[in-house]
């Protein structure tokens, strides 16, 4: 079952109902929550990470998002680390650029400003290179208009099967690369739901470094054992 909202409007980092949106709030700066972790900042840990994660102890590295996937493997814990991140920078600016502004309003305004970079880069940049057409192309017919009575549900067969063609683009290794460009392979079947790459020292760079870096598989029918055998498996 589709667990996002029905809008690109960033559910996936601030929640898809007002409860969890509210949980993963801070209470002053409009700021979302995170944790310092090697005197860096992350995704907020949860309570109980050996319920949602496969770590030894209940201080292993589990982490808190508006996405229940989000542990599922270090690329994607990485991801939703950026954006949490973006959240706050935008917040720390706009408070800084408005002190009369109270959390609410910093924390919508970031959010806000969050959403139209992430439907940008999705519409503008992914699409596109995912599709091979060009933007002009595939929104030569675009109407700004709102229709309320079109009903924008993502169906269930689109978001458990025909979206997860994606996962074809997959490499069996997650790539970490270090400042000198030396690079340090790790199988993506050891690492499901063990988000402890993420959270070391510098962890987070070299695992951005190498999504950069790192060719991804073709966009096609074929999967690497890893993600088709493995992923299913652990997620069940």
């Amino acid at each position: 079952m589709n667990q996002a909202t029905h809008f690109l409007d960033g559910s996936n980092i601030y929640g898809a109902n007002s409860y969890d949106a509210a949980a993963l709030r801070e209470r002053t700066g409009g700021l979302l929550k995170t944790a310092q972790i090697e005197d860096e900042e992350h995704l907020p840990l949860v309570a109980n990470p050996t319920e949602q994660c496969l770590v030894d102890s209940k201080t292993g590295t589990c982490f808190n998002t508006g996405d229940a996937r989000a542990n599922t493997h270090p690329w994607l814990a990485s991801m939703y680390s950026v954006w949490v991140r973006e959240h706050n920078r935008i917040a720390r600016s706009l408070a800084t650029l408005n002190p009369g502004w109270n959390s609410d309003r910093l924390y919508h305004e970031a959010r806000r400003i969050v959403i139209a970079e992430l439907q940008h880069i999705t519409y503008k940049t992914w699409l596109p290179a995912l599709t091979g057409k060009s933007f002009d192309e595939l929104y030569e017919s675009y109407d700004p208009g709102y229709v309320s009575e079109i009903d924008p549900t993502i169906t269930n067969s689109f978001a458990t099967a025909a979206f997860h063609f994606v996962n074809s683009i997959l490499d069996q290794d997650i790539e970490l690369v270090d400042k000198d460009n030396s690079v340090t392979p790790h199988r993506l079947l050891n690492n499901y739901f063990k988000p402890e790459l993420v959270s070391k020292k510098g962890g987070l760079e070299k695992i951005l470094r190498g999504m950069i870096s790192q060719k991804s598989q073709g966009l096609d029918f074929n999967y690497d054992d890893d993600v088709s055998v493995f992923m299913i498996f652990y997620e069940g």
